[in-house]
């Protein structure tokens, strides 16, 4: 694991920062062969297009913390259950009528709903050779460990901290015991790309099982994993921003990660929504979420679209609410601060 002074040693800092504020210039990746660019400096202020989504407005929240305590993550097939939210917690509200699921649903196969999914599955299959979903991979480890990440960086790889932890004794993997697999499929499985390094934000910690510890801030649920320097860099247009600022609720997203109940391909879900925010502490926020996703989806991201066109993370999946759809996400405002601290 990296401190933050060994990130920014490795001028990690600086390049992470660079990738969330906007995608790199056009003509930064390293064609292969090439030495790696040099650390990049921070970026300039959002563009006026994104504005509006990243005023310093804090959302109306609720007066208590409404996260579960103690809950189950569920990236190692098969699922654990979750503890169900407290009482009183309100079921997410209805959409407005232009972010209404579609009628084409699945029947969910198993008799008891799946965590994150509920009674119909309304995730679907995704090609993971275009945008925004060539910019998804899965995340291995050596214990088996499968998960979902992004890219936000030529090198960098935003991926949720409870699926980079040896299940045995608790402990961080190594980064030889992790690997990114590039465009796997149901015929073939995708291109595997060493880890050289791996950052869990501060804070976090597990207990056995593992299982969350309800003294960690859920908020710490984040890494980010350094590929192998030898590596090509990744295309600008392959790395998604992050977004330093938090979305309103009702934003739409899409949600997609590699997750074992579907195969081995990629699945999302295209018309979900930001449902609202959390407090889990002092100044600490999750984001809860409308968006179909169950095992191996931790550490997806969950991706809102620009008025370009193209998409921004805006949180990255940590938890699913048992028996019913949708769940709880480390929002991007608060890796964008870290970032930002370990860059200067």
């Amino acid at each position: 694991m990296l401190t933050r002074s060994a990130l920014r040693g490795a001028g990690l800092g600086a390049l992470l920062l660079a990738g969330c504020a906007t995608a790199p210039p056009p003509g930064s990746a390293v064609a292969p062969g090439a030495a790696a660019a040099p650390p990049v400096a921070p970026p300039a202020p959002p563009p006026a297009a994104i504005a509006a989504l990243t005023a310093p407005r804090e959302p109306r929240l609720p007066p208590a913390p409404v996260l579960p305590p103690g809950p189950t993550w569920v990236n190692r097939p098969p699922a654990p259950t979750l503890l169900r939210p407290p009482p009183g917690e309100a079921p997410p509200p209805a959409p407005p009528p232009a972010q209404v699921a579609p009628p084409a649903v699945q029947p969910a196969a198993a008799a008891a709903p799946r965590p994150g999914i509920g009674r119909q599955d309304r995730r679907v299959a995704v090609d993971n050779a275009v945008a925004p979903w060539r910019s998804i991979g899965m995340v291995r480890t050596e214990g088996g460990g499968r998960c979902s990440g992004a890219l936000i960086g030529p090198h960098q790889v935003l991926t949720a901290a409870h699926c980079l932890v040896n299940a045995g004794n608790g402990e961080p993997a190594a980064p030889a015991a992790v690997s990114y697999i590039i465009g796997p499929t149901a015929e073939g499985e995708g291109r595997r790309v060493a880890v050289a390094a791996i950052f869990i934000a501060p804070g976090f910690k597990v207990r056995a099982g593992p299982r969350p510890d309800p003294s960690a801030p859920p908020d710490a649920d984040w890494a980010i994993l350094a590929l192998d320097p030898a590596v090509p860099a990744a295309p600008a247009d392959f790395v998604l921003p992050v977004v330093p600022g938090l979305m309103p609720p009702w934003t739409p997203l899409v949600f997609g990660g590699y997750q074992p109940d579907r195969g081995r391909g990629l699945v999302a879900d295209l018309e979900c929504w930001i449902v609202t925010y959390a407090r889990a502490g002092a100044d600490r926020l999750m984001l809860r979420h409308s968006c179909a996703g169950t095992g191996g989806s931790s550490g997806g991201p969950l991706l809102a679209r620009q008025p370009d066109g193209s998409w921004m993370v805006a949180g990255i999946g940590s938890l699913a609410i048992s028996g019913d759809v949708g769940g709880w996400a480390v929002p991007s405002r608060t890796i964008w601060r870290v970032l930002q601290q370990a860059a200067r």
